[in-house]
């Protein structure tokens, strides 16, 4: 190692000694040639050196080839800056140490002024906050429950967190190495094919919807995002992907689905009517088919039905407005010119814990109102015969509740509503008239 002239060796050795010894931090000094005189036990320790591996080095030796360019401008150029003794604070630099692993540190450079020697000084320490942020990230990968793969272009797996693990039932060890197409189902491996080309062309792949296959061979609806990772130049060198189970989630809404098929089915068919209002009271929906309802959608019960029909049943639900609590009433409305009555269930709509309107339900009661009527009208005119009727076993006559006895035909025309006709049954034929009989 070419030493540089020393006015006063002892004495530049000595002042060397002690700022090593009163370093808090690793330190490396360095001649005006750029060439390494003394480093500290804590740069030996940072670096992975011995100081005798040091010695006589320049920093592009521990440079990595591909950083030398851009790391190497705040040391190489040190020791032509002679006039100034605060160099640099807070440069950094990426170095390779003794066990070939790379390093980000952070450099504060100074001058030294020894006697007729002009020195540097390096404060070396190592950049806590990318390893932080890599501890960081990796543990927030680990915890999260969706799947979040690392693979090459080809799909191989290179990296699995536990949320891979847990949705599809391989340890990292089983899985790394192998082709994501494992959980691919066979009829689904054209999509696989067709996303590997598009990540080849650097296209994003947002929320794809399909189904992939579990270790137990048991299939799952997923998620699937995946991003291509730039290498340098900006080449695709390979894909995160971040897959989410929704088997759930579809299962819950193909439930909601079929529920509300059944629910528009049962609607169709069923006899009663459902209606919503909003606040204002003006009819929004309805279940029925009819002209007449389909037409009257945006108008008030004030408007349809104009008097005191519409006044009742402005009154009953603006009722269910103000408490909040449902109503059961029988109204009669006029419909195209006819009175029809309906059993009515009004009660408050909310979404989301807010009043929004009035939701009713409607079942017409008119053909049944129109039945009764007809059989109180049928019992007001039958007379029903009751109790025992004395009958004259000569005359034939009965006695009826007046006392009086009258004739049996008689009887009956003024307690029904029968007709009679006079005729003789077979029997009575034979006896009174056998000679006509027995000529037929």
């Amino acid at each position: 190692m070419a030493v540089p002239k020393q006015a006063k060796p002892d004495h530049t050795t000595k002042v060397m000694d002690q700022l090593l010894a009163l370093a808090p931090e690793a330190m490396v000094i360095m001649g005006p040639g750029g060439r390494i005189l003394r480093v500290n036990s804590s740069a030996e320790e940072l670096l992975g050196y011995s100081q005798g591996e040091l010695l006589g080095q320049t920093p592009d030796s521990l440079i990595p080839s591909p950083k030398r360019k851009s790391s190497t401008t705040h040391w190489g150029r040190a020791s032509s800056r002679t006039k100034v003794r605060p160099l640099g604070h807070g440069l950094e630099a990426v170095v390779r140490r003794g066990d070939s692993t790379e390093l980000p540190i952070e450099i504060n450079l100074g001058l030294l002024n020894v006697g007729a020697n002009t020195l540097i000084s390096s404060d070396i320490r190592k950049i806590q906050r990318e390893a932080t942020d890599e501890l960081d990230l990796r543990a927030l990968v680990d915890a999260s429950d969706d799947a979040i793969i690392g693979t090459d272009l080809d799909g191989t797996i290179l990296s699995w967190n536990k949320g891979a693990e847990k949705i599809c039932g391989y340890t990292a060890e089983e899985i790394l190495g192998r082709s994501v197409s494992v959980f691919v189902p066979p009829d689904r491996l054209h999509e696989h094919y067709e996303n590997l080309m598009r990540l080849r062309r650097g296209e994003h792949i947002q929320r794809f919807e399909t189904t992939r296959i579990r270790k137990d061979g048991h299939p799952f609806d997923v998620s699937i995002t995946i991003s291509p990772v730039m290498g340098r130049g900006g080449v695709v060198v390979g894909a995160s992907v971040v897959a989410r189970d929704i088997t759930e989630q579809r299962q819950a809404q193909e439930a909601l689905r079929l529920s509300e098929e059944r629910f528009r089915i049962a609607l169709k068919n069923a006899a009663v009517m459902v209606f919503s209002q909003d606040l204002q009271l003006r009819y929004t929906w309805t279940n029925s088919s009819g002209p007449f309802f389909r037409k009257n959608l945006g108008r008030t019960d004030a408007e349809i039905f104009p008097g005191n029909e519409g006044a009742r049943l402005t009154a009953i639900k603006e009722e269910v407005l103000c408490t909040g609590i449902e109503a059961h009433a029988e109204i009669a409305v006029t419909i195209q010119g006819k009175e029809r009555f309906f059993d009515l269930i009004a009660r408050p709509a909310r979404a989301r814990g807010k009043l929004v309107g009035v939701l009713s339900s409607a079942v017409e009661t008119t053909p049944l109102k129109e039945m009764i009527f007809r059989l109180q009208q049928a019992l007001d005119e039958v007379q029903v015969l009751r109790g025992l009727l004395p009958i004259c076993a000569s005359c034939k006559k009965i006695k009826d509740e007046h006392e009086t006895w009258q004739v049996l035909e008689k009887y009956l025309q003024d307690h029904t509503q029968a007709k009679f006709s006079h005729g003789i049954c077979p029997d009575c034929m034979r006896k009174l008239y056998p000679e006509y009989c027995s000529q037929k």
